[in-house]
């Protein structure tokens, strides 16, 4: 059964005031292996590969347990790029994925189509868009990910939270959208439209990344997938992958300040915002060892997840 397992928050590891999410070995040892296997597959020469690695190692050599993981990509990618003199070396596999997803669109709306709890369905939908993420999964390929959502649109889902979100977007004017992947922002899109049917007069606001980095979602990302159509779209002025506050730009922490309601999806985002001071609803997979161990779950569970107690 796939569902929040609400014994990690009874566990207080994730409650207001719980254990942050810090830098942990398994972190850093995947970030610099995601450096090395940028090297190999960008980087012709192999001395100029162990110059780039070399040059990571500088960058990133100040950093401490207080760091989280999108700021220590954030470095990485930010060295890759002047490395390379390749402002979206994604890009290509952006594209890519964002076609895709669109092509099947009608397929995996169909999924909310036939639910008895259409809301529930594009919960759902849009954690499972979640698994288009190349920084977790370096080597993912579109059959896996087409797998992974069909699997995961199957299983059983329910958390306590959803009912709570259902409440808090019924009395709210502005909703603040995060998202996080290339891809994955189709599925976004299905659960913002379930939202503006159930609250037509809700403002919404769909935030992505101020600059490429890795496959994460920027203004013409979201445009491309439609979001467009019922949200504004705004970019975070950053070019880290996740929403790291103290570098975002004033506009956009005026929006996050002044919404009601505030979605973020995936697991940069989440952990650059858990212990964020104000209220917020996580959706993201949880799709990684660390995170498999810190949340007591399995691979590519849904994690349905609010950083504040219900008031």
């Amino acid at each position: 059964m796939w569902f929040v397992y609400n014994k990690v928050f009874d566990q207080g590891l994730l409650k207001k005031g719980g254990t942050k999410i810090r830098i942990s070995l398994e972190c850093l040892q995947c970030q610099l292996n995601q450096a090395a296997n940028m090297a190999i597959k960008h980087i012709a020469d192999n001395q100029d590969r162990a110059l780039f690695f070399l040059q990571v190692l500088r960058e990133t050599g100040n950093i401490d347990e207080n760091t989280i993981a999108p700021v220590l990509a954030g470095k990485i990618h930010r060295v890759f790029r002047g490395f390379t003199n390749n402002s979206d070396p994604y890009g290509k596999d952006k594209d890519f994925y964002n076609q895709k997803v669109l092509s099947m669109e009608g397929e995996f709306e169909g999924f909310i189509e036939s639910a008895v709890d259409r809301f529930l369905a594009a919960v759902k939908l849009a954690a499972a868009g979640n698994v288009i993420d190349f920084g977790a999964i370096p080597d993912l390929d579109s059959a896996t990910v087409i797998g992974v959502i069909q699997e995961i649109m199957k299983k059983e889902f329910t958390s306590s939270f959803l009912v709570d979100l259902q409440r808090d977007l019924a009395a709210a004017h502005r909703l603040l959208y995060l998202g996080d992947n290339a891809g994955e922002v189709v599925f976004d899109k299905f659960l913002i439209k379930e939202i503006k049917k159930l609250y037509p007069e809700l403002k919404i606001f769909f935030a992505t990344r101020g600059k490429p980095v890795i496959n994460d979602i920027t203004e013409h990302d979201a445009k491309i997938a439609g979001i467009d159509q019922y949200a504004r779209v705004i970019n975070n002025g950053t070019d880290y992958p996740g929403t790291v506050l103290s570098e975002c730009d004033r506009r956009f922490l005026q929006i996050f300040n002044q919404a009601d309601v505030v979605i973020s999806k995936g697991q940069g985002n989440f952990e650059s915002l858990v212990e964020a001071d104000r209220k917020i609803y996580f959706i993201f997979l949880c799709k990684c060892s660390y995170f498999e161990k810190k949340l007591g779950m399995g691979k590519n569970e849904i994690v349905l997840y609010c950083n504040k107690q219900v008031e």
